[in-house]
């Protein structure tokens, strides 16, 4: 941040005017450019609310820069990673908010280009103009950097100026040739060396203008231009210019790798595509050199320009020559330190960071889990029979199973995660922003099973496993030493345990870990040993105050935990596939339940029973006997009212598609449970033609006559009734609660405060 000079700076005009862009596309109140600092967030740029700063803890920039893609919250009350966030002093709370990172050209994270709403709302407009807007942010940022280099440069151009006066061309050559020299020597950002070259030439003779082109890794495009002296618009359409010939005198000069002499801008034909740019430039004459390393690879160019067309010199000849040397030589140590950094911080081999580099990715870690309350996870992984396929086969044949083994580790983890290789066969994975062990458990599962595959080796089949050892910052220690190490004895504990495993070094966590293994075993058996019970929770008719329905919700009785509630077991269900004969199960009780209470009532009793998503997705022949079982001539569909989540609505697969088209043509009801806390929208229930929304607990438990949650709560019944659908209001826990949905025309609840979920027998001696 320093870098850039940036922080506590005024107001800026070009900074204001990307804002009230932003708020005009998007038709917001409120949009700012925000830096964030070490401790706190800065607004350079904020219309109608002026310059101001907070404590980086109440941010929602600080979650934005976290990420590589833009940040979205359509409503802060219900994100749980902003929903506690006080609102800044002077500020109403924000409800909607989306922000995207303003980089740095080295792709650090350095602030936002945010739009906010004091109400709940969707993006209507393509969040793409908004990175675009940032991109905008962040040539400005580079423009002012530049200018500061520029500054940092007065006062040798000055002295330069003064002592060019009074010498010879050749003088004058020798001079800029030297300074040149020394810059590089010092070790000067490669920025200001090209910079220094450019101005120097321009001193010595005013009426030349330069620029350096600098070409891509492919060789095929300019990407960097320095042109202090041309107008940012023509720097910037020459940006990503393809080379070849033709195209202009720099990029003809780039393909052919030779020099390109053009007398009249407006006459060439190389520059028939860019007369009107160069018009609106202000340019008449360009002659431009390739700029060539020591190998005979081009690098770039070195070009002058001239107002008016003219024919060059013989010392704008040697001049030229000699920049592209000079460029040459810059640019060439830039390379060379690149590839230095880049030997003394990746392995070779895989090209996986290195022990050195794998350090420096834990410190950011910690840091970062230090201000958000996060564990980093440390991954210590050897690779098991490693050492039999190096001695039987030959070490080429052990390196591309290095190779191999590298892709697939990394190929479990997330971008925000980093793979390492310390040597030999040992690996590091390092987990950032850990919140909960299940999503360790997930990554090291998925790497156990990849590096298990078996590896084709030419003619041969190769077959390892891993075994990984981890351990958690900050319950196994706080510095990169005292985790490496715990991480390396949990290794080598999984190591004694059979090795194909994993172990945490922590004792607690470990048991944690066994405890949740322990508990899946257990579901497993759960449907066999005859655990699992149903109970239900009784739906009335708001208005009569009568039972009309019952919602089937699953319980697990375990022979030594006691009763398992569903919170407790079901994502494990689902992570595990179990949740498909456990569904099954469940909808088979239901079906039983209904054909009973049916036959004693006289009458048709629904029974609402919830579903997962996995239930829709056709994937073998168990999952869909739970649908022919639904769908027999001898069930009565519409005794049973299945329950969905809004995420199955926007999913898109055909197999779900074709599921629910079937399970409609049977006449079985539907209805969206949870309705309010996905990304759904009413236009799904209507297209779908769903018969019931549940409005989720979470708005009725809080509601009160005055509060948010009771504008949502009517707001849902009124539109829900204008498409013709039921409404069911979810975690009735009062009088006042009952009242105000009657008020509200809500037409069925269900809470503790109507009845808790019974047994089938306690529902019917207290309801029938």
């Amino acid at each position: 941040m320093n870098t850039f000079d940036i922080l506590d700076t005024p107001i800026e005009e070009r900074y204001d005017r990307i804002c009230r862009l932003a708020m005009a596309y998007f038709d917001v109140p409120f949009a700012a450019i925000v830096f964030v600092d070490q401790d706190r967030q800065w607004a350079k740029s904020s219309p109608g609310f002026g310059q101001w700063q907070t404590d980086r803890d109440i941010s929602y920039c600080a979650h934005a820069i976290l990420g590589n893609e833009p940040y979205v919250v359509e409503d802060s009350l219900l994100d749980d990673k902003v929903a506690d966030l006080a609102a800044a002093p002077g500020f109403e709370k924000f409800r909607f908010y989306a922000g995207v990172p303003v980089r740095t050209n080295d792709g650090f994270h350095i602030g936002t280009l945010c739009i906010a709403d004091f109400i709940p709302r969707q993006l209507t407009r393509n969040i793409q103009s908004l990175v675009d807007l940032a991109s905008i942010v962040e040539s400005e940022l580079y423009a002012n950097n530049q200018n500061q280099i520029l500054k940092e440069l007065t006062a040798s151009k000055k002295e330069l100026q003064f002592i060019s006066q009074q010498l010879t061309v050749n003088d004058r050559l020798n001079t800029l040739r030297n300074l040149t020299l020394e810059l590089v020597a010092q070790g000067k950002a490669l920025s200001e060396v090209l910079v220094s070259i450019i101005y120097g030439v321009e001193e010595q003779f005013p009426e030349m203008i330069c620029s350096i082109l600098q070409l891509d890794d492919s060789g095929k495009n300019f990407c960097k231009g320095i042109a202090p002296s041309l107008p940012d618009f023509y720097n910037q359409a020459l940006d990503g210019l393809q080379i070849g010939h033709g195209v202009g005198s720099c990029g003809t000069a780039a393909f052919q790798q030779q020099r390109v002499v053009v007398e009249d801008i407006f006459t060439h034909p190389y520059w028939a595509p860019f007369t009107e740019l160069a018009k609106l430039a202000d340019l008449g004459a360009c002659w431009s050199e390739p700029i060539v390393s020591a190998s005979g690879k081009v690098l770039g160019t070195f070009a002058i320009y001239h107002r008016v067309k003219t024919t060059p010199s013989i010392i704008e000849f040697r001049l030229i020559e000699q920049s592209a040397y000079l460029a040459s030589i810059a640019i060439e140590r830039e390379l060379a330190n690149q590839l230095i950094w880049r030997q003394a911080n990746y392995d070779p081999l895989t090209q996986l960071p290195n022990r050195e580099l794998c350090s420096g990715h834990i410190n950011n870690a910690i840091a970062i889990a230090k201000r958000n309350k996060h564990k980093v996870a440390v991954m210590f992984i050897d690779l098991d029979h490693f050492k039999e396929v190096n001695d039987t086969l030959g070490h080429y044949m052990g390196d591309i199973l290095l190779i191999e083994s590298a892709k697939r580790i990394q190929g479990c983890v997330r971008e925000s995660d980093s793979v390492a290789r310390l040597g030999g066969d040992e690996f590091v994975v390092v987990l950032a922003g850990v919140e909960h062990t299940d999503a360790i458990e997930r990554v090291v599962r998925s790497i156990l099973k990849e590096v298990a595959k078996p590896y084709t080796l030419k003619q041969d089949t190769a077959y390892i496993s891993a075994s990984i050892g981890i351990s958690l910052f900050p319950d196994d220690g706080e510095s990169i030493d005292e985790l490496m190490k715990n991480a390396d004895q949990a290794m080598y504990r999984a190591k004694a345990q059979g090795r194909d495993c994993h172990q945490y070094f922590t004792p607690s966590m470990l048991v944690a870990a066994r405890d949740r293994m322990s508990l899946i075993n257990d579901l497993r058996q759960a449907i066999s040993n005859d655990e699992l019970v149903v109970h239900y929770q009784p739906i009335i008719d708001i208005s009569s105050g009568k039972v009309v329905k019952a919602e089937a919700l699953i319980r697990w009785q375990h022979p030594k935990r006691g009763l398992v509630q569903p919170l407790e077991f079901i994502a494990l269900a689902e992570e595990t596939g179990l949740i498909i004969s456990i569904g099954e199960w469940v909808i088979e009780q239901a079906i039983a339940q209904a054909a009973k209470w049916k036959k004693r009532l006289g009458y048709r009793f629904k029974i609402c029973v919830n579903t997962s998503p996995l239930q829709y997705i056709n994937k073998n022949e168990q999952s869909l006997r739970w649908i022919d079982m639904l769908t027999s001539d001898a069930v009565d569909q519409q005794s049973i009212i299945l329950e969905i989540t809004e995420n199955i609505l926007m999913d898109t697969q055909t197999d779900i598609m074709d599921t629910l088209a079937t399970l409609r043509g049977k006449g079985i009801e539907m209805a969206i449970d949870d309705f309010g806390t996905g990304y759904s929208s009413l236009s799904y229930l209507q297209k779908f033609n769903m018969d019931y929304l549940k409005i989720d607990r979470q708005f009725v438990s809080s509601m009160t006559q005055e509060g948010d949650d009771f504008i949502l709560c009517e707001t849902m019944v009124v539109m829900a009734k204008k498409l013709g659908i039921k409404v069911v209001a979810e975690g009735i826990e009062n009088k006042e609660q009952l009242d105000f949905l009657r008020q509200m025309g809500c037409d069925l609840g269900q809470g503790f405060y109507i009845a808790k979920p019974l047994t089938d027998t306690a529902f019917e001696q207290t309801f029938f």
